[in-house]
């Protein structure tokens, strides 16, 4: 047998053995996340499904179905919830209500704020009335002006400044609480501000802003919340440009307005009004 009868042997038989082997796609993060959490009690979930009322008033509160909570509340939006580790979370932000006691009959949780919240099963069938099929209403268009575009001179030289709001389909959750301490959940869609600064036909800057580009201006537990609401223009300081973005929680009457910068060189930096 030749040296290369050899060699074409054992390159044969090399790649044979790779050939055999199964190809293991890489871990994500959120598969390695999902498996260090833990499992949802579904003995649990199974045991609370149905009515339950207010222990001391008799009034009827809530109905678990499937995933989903339905408040008796008709101004209440459904919730989803999970238990795990004796613990009951609802909504997307998974508030927690630690189970104090939970049976066929009876169901005690702790609120966020320390106060314990008691509850009784219906037995009433005419109670089911109470959570017929609802439709909530949409959350409200955006009614901000869309586009605006102004012209500013700087240093004796003109530019021409642009802004267009542009709504998009991204969810943005707002945690509420019904009477008895409960959290449920409205949402509004959140927009992409597009900001342009031109000099004549020369774009110095042109880029989309999301709420994301102010965080080092808003708090987190805020902005998780909120929306970016409208973009204004500022008064230009002589040097640059300065617009306004108004970061917001939906219905809430106080907002964040923060200072969108941008220099002659299409740089731009953030800071609080």
């Amino acid at each position: 047998m030749t040296f290369k009868t050899l060699a074409l042997i054992v390159l044969l038989v090399a790649a044979a053995a790779c050939g055999g082997r199964t190809a293991t796609a890489p871990q994500t993060a959120a598969q390695a996340d999902s498996l260090d959490a833990p499992a949802e009690d579904l003995a649990k979930k199974a045991l609370v499904q149905g009515i339950w009322k207010d222990e001391a008033t008799g009034e009827v509160v809530l109905r678990f179905s499937g995933d989903t909570v339905r408040y008796a509340d008709v101004g209440s939006a459904d919730v989803a919830f999970r238990i795990v580790a004796d613990t009951l979370r609802l909504g997307h932000g998974g508030e927690a209500y630690p189970l104090v006691h939970c049976s066929a009959a009876q169901m005690r949780l702790l609120s966020p704020t320390g106060e314990e919240l008691r509850f009784v099963r219906s037995t009433d069938a005419e109670d089911t009335l109470l959570f017929m099929v609802r439709q909530m209403p949409p959350p409200p268009p955006f009614t901000q002006q869309t586009r605006r575009d102004t012209v500013v001179v700087l240093c004796g030289e003109r530019f021409h400044l642009y802004v267009a709001a542009n709504p998009t389909r991204r969810r943005v959750y707002r945690t509420t609480y019904t009477a008895e301490g409960l959290a449920t959940e409205t949402y509004r869609f959140d927009n992409i501000m597009h900001v342009s600064v031109y000099e004549g036909r020369r774009a110095l800057l042109s880029r989309d802003f999301t709420k994301a580009d102010f965080a080092a201006a808003v708090p987190r537990a805020y902005l998780d919340q909120a929306i970016l609401a409208d973009m204004r223009f500022g008064r230009p300081d002589g040097q640059a440009f300065r617009f306004e973005a108004q970061v917001a929680i939906p219905d809430e009457k106080s907002a964040y307005v923060v200072e969108l910068r941008v220099e002659r060189d299409g740089t731009w930096a953030v800071s609080l009004n």
